[in-house]
C-alpha cells in the first residue's frame, strides 16, 4: 500500500467513504428488521449473519481508511525532509 500515489489513496477514500455510507444504510435496516422479527427461528439467524458479516466489512474498511491516512501523513513527512523549504547558509 506504500506504493499508492496521492491521487489514488483520495479515489481510495472516496470509495471506501461511499461504500461506508451504503453499509450504514443496511446496517441500520437490518437492525429495524431484526427489532422487529418475533421469530427465534431460520429468518432471525439469516438477519443476524447479514448484519455480523456488514459490521466485519465496516471494520475492514475502518482499518484500509487507517492505513491510508498513515500512508498520507508518511507521504508528506517524506516530501518535508527531502525537501526543505530553506537552503543552509554557509559560514
Amino acid at each position: 500500500m506504500s506504493s499508492i500515489g496521492r491521487q489514488s489513496r483520495e479515489t481510495m477514500g472516496s470509495l471506501m467513504h461511499d461504500i461506508n455510507d451504503a453499509l450504514n444504510v443496511a446496517v441500520g435496516n437490518l437492525d429495524l428488521a431484526l427489532q422487529a422479527s418475533t421469530s427465534e427461528g431460520f429468518d432471525r439467524e439469516c438477519l443476524e449473519e447479514a448484519l455480523r458479516s456488514c459490521l466485519e466489512v465496516a471494520n475492514y474498511i475502518a482499518r484500509l481508511r487507517g492505513e491510508l491516512r498513515t500512508q498520507a501523513y508518511a507521504s508528506q513527512t517524506t516530501r518535508r525532509v527531502s525537501s526543505p523549504t530553506s537552503s543552509p547558509t554557509e559560514h
